[in-house]
Formats: structure tokens, sequence, C-alpha cells
């Protein structure tokens, strides 16, 4: 299962900030299928980067299988 609370992901260029997402729930249950949808620089590219982890959001949490990603070791195999 997939929950996310309140995320929020602000990028900063020197004095430029650039909110991509802000105030993103959801929940993706087991055998759940879901599309996401929007216009281009909606953030549907960013919220797939934080979904695989590639990237951590500014605010918020982030539970996988019950457990808070930011607290995984992404790299170990068991």
């Amino acid at each position: 299962m997939i929950e996310l609370k309140n995320i929020k992901k602000t990028y900063k260029t020197g004095a430029l900030e650039y909110t991509a997402l802000k105030n993103i729930n959801l929940v993706v249950n087991q055998n759940d299928y879901i599309a996401l949808m929007g216009t281009s620089g909606s953030g549907k590219s960013t919220l797939m980067n934080l979904l695989g982890a590639l990237d951590t959001p500014t605010s918020g949490s982030y539970t996988l299988r019950g457990k808070s990603v930011d607290q995984l070791n992404l790299y170990s195999r068991t």
C-alpha cells in the first residue's frame, strides 16, 4: 500500500521558488490500478519521481507498506 499525506515539493533556483506539488494526499491499495493525468507542468513526473524514491518531498509523509520511505534502506536487497 502507498500512502501520501500532505506532500509538497518545491524547487529553488537562486531567489526563485517553484512549487511543483502542493498538499497531495493519495492512497493506493494492493491490486489498485491508477492513472496520472494532467496538463504539461502539472506535476505528474515529479509525483512519479517521489513514488519511485528518486526524489524526496519538501514536506509531508510517504508510507510504503506501512513504513516511512525516508527511513527505508532503499539499497538493501532484503
